[in-house]
């Protein structure tokens, strides 16, 4: 019988046994969740320590997939909801330069950070006080998300981190920050007050069914902040018709249900789930462990 008190090579550590005989030795040991059940068996490998790189191999596999949002709305919504909703709360973010292969700076941010680490790697690294990280691409610009604890991430990035509940994360057009708990996503500031600004130029200028389609085509996802920015829009709109004597704009132009999107889907392919939520998050995972359902929910 051979013992292993830690497989720091990961798969490359265990030879020659199979799965089903590690699994039959952590039924009879407890490990991984599983109830002792029996007397070791014989001629196999009793597992005692488990490394990252064992558990994490397929996740850290599929993770390699999940790096590069295809869709704007897509990216805001893994970062406010599989992201900052999760406790990822430290951020840095960057460009890829011109000329040079986004995919490598993929490889090489995301393996230096362990990004694609699985659950359950994260899940110990979380328990052991250490700090995991999420790496997150759109187009050439990219995200380096953190929890609190201890890594390597908070020392080589030191003077370029973020807090998004002092500093709101800011792309696309959007703001995304944490308050009181909760995720808010709003259109910038800046940006509301350029889109308000044309439309009370437009507003004594063009019909109303016209002003109507064109706010609720606007390319800002629903969120409920998003969606009281809209409304006041088209509050300040109305209030300038009125003054003129002109028909108000109805408040049913602004869409109140958010898409729900795959962020991971290939170009060209469906991009939605099929479904719209009004006041739910997307069916994912909300914690770090398997049944772990302590996190934060975006502000709708």
């Amino acid at each position: 019988m051979v013992w292993i008190r830690s497989l720091s090579r990961g798969v490359a550590g265990i030879g020659a046994v199979s799965l089903a005989s590690m699994v039959a030795v952590c039924r009879c040991e407890g490990f991984l969740g599983f109830p002792a059940v029996g007397p070791r068996p014989t001629n196999c490998l009793t597992v005692v320590a488990w490394d990252d790189s064992l558990i994490g191999t397929r996740g850290d596999m599929e993770g390699e997939t999940r790096l590069v949002a295809t869709t704007l709305e897509g990216f805001i919504q893994q970062i406010a909801v599989a992201c900052i909703g999760k406790g990822y709360v430290h951020y840095v973010t960057g460009r890829v330069p011109e000329g040079k292969d986004p995919r490598s700076v993929d490889r090489k941010l995301a393996g230096l950070y362990g990004a694609t680490a699985s659950k359950w790697s994260r899940y110990r690294r979380k328990r052991g006080g250490g700090a995991n990280v999420r790496y997150l691409r759109h187009e050439r610009f990219f995200a380096l998300l953190a929890t609190a604890g201890v890594s390597p991430f908070f020392e080589r990035e030191a003077g370029r981190i973020r807090d998004c509940r002092r500093e709101p994360f800011k792309y696309g057009g959007y703001s995304i920050s944490l308050k009181a708990g909760r995720v808010c996503v709003r259109i910038e500031r800046e940006q509301y007050n350029v889109l308000k600004a044309a439309f009370l130029e437009l507003a004594l200028r063009r019909s109303p069914e016209r002003l109507e389609r064109m706010i609720a085509t606007l390319p800002f996802e629903p969120y409920a902040p998003v969606r009281r920015q809209l409304l006041g829009l088209v509050r300040a709109v109305n209030a300038a018709r009125k003054t003129a004597g002109l028909k108000p704009l109805a408040y049913d132009c602004v869409r109140m249900k958010r898409r729900i999107v795959r962020p991971f889907e290939s170009e060209g392919g469906p991009t939605t789930m099929g479904r719209s939520l009004g006041g739910d998050d997307p069916r994912e995972d909300r914690g770090d462990a398997p049944g772990d359902e302590r996190s934060g929910r975006s502000r709708r």
